[in-house]
């Protein structure tokens, strides 16, 4: 009876340990997918800027003096 413990408690503990390793590997995955969404905006960002310098700030002055 005591080795169908043992071999509950291997199973048990093999199974977590696996759960959690799966749990960190999605928690890496969400993090890198967040990075590359977080560093698209930032490069989206940029070039809006940049046009927006080539443009005479035109934008800026479209959304930020804008009067409703």
């Amino acid at each position: 009876m005591e080795s169908h413990q043992f071999l509950r408690d291997e199973v048990c503990r093999n199974f977590l340990c696996w759960a959690l390793e799966f749990s960190i590997k999605v928690q890496l995955f969400l993090l890198w997918r967040l990075r590359k969404a977080f560093d698209f905006i930032q490069l989206s960002v940029k070039s809006l800027e940049f046009v927006n310098s080539m443009c005479g700030g035109i934008i800026s002055e479209q959304c930020f003096h804008h009067t409703w």
